[in-house]
């Protein structure tokens, strides 16, 4: 009885741990970008001591989408910015205002496809 315990304990482990390591895929679809120049950068993140997930994507018009791989299955902020320049930050101003169009949003597991995320625009001249 004692080893059969011990093994279901076991199977028990590693099905918990294996389901905790189940990822997806996530399309974000950025919308508002305000001009076609640069890219669009996106970063999705657990928590503060979670590895990142990044992508990026060309601009096609005052849309883009960028599929993020592997994935947590758990509740990520997600954040989006549109690097117009090209030099893969995000630029701000001398107050540290961002000049560029960003977004942090909440996704959830449960969300529909694709993840919809608006940039935002502080200042609405061009670069």
């Amino acid at each position: 009885m004692k080893r059969l315990w011990s093994l279901f304990l076991g199977v028990s482990f590693v099905t918990c741990v294996a389901a905790s390591e189940v990822s997806v895929n996530v399309t974000v679809e950025v919308k508002n970008i305000r001009n076609n120049q640069g890219n669009i950068l996106v970063m999705a993140q657990m928590d503060d001591h979670s590895t990142p997930v990044y992508g990026w994507s060309k601009i096609t018009g005052h849309t883009a989408q960028v599929v993020l791989k592997n994935v947590g299955t758990k509740e990520c902020v997600i954040s989006v910015f549109h690097d117009e320049n090209g030099n893969w930050k995000l630029d701000t101003d001398e107050r540290g205002i961002p000049i560029e169009g960003f977004a942090r949003k909440i996704y959830k597991p449960d969300s529909h496809e694709p993840f919809q995320v608006k940039l935002y625009y502080f200042q609405n001249e061009a670069l």
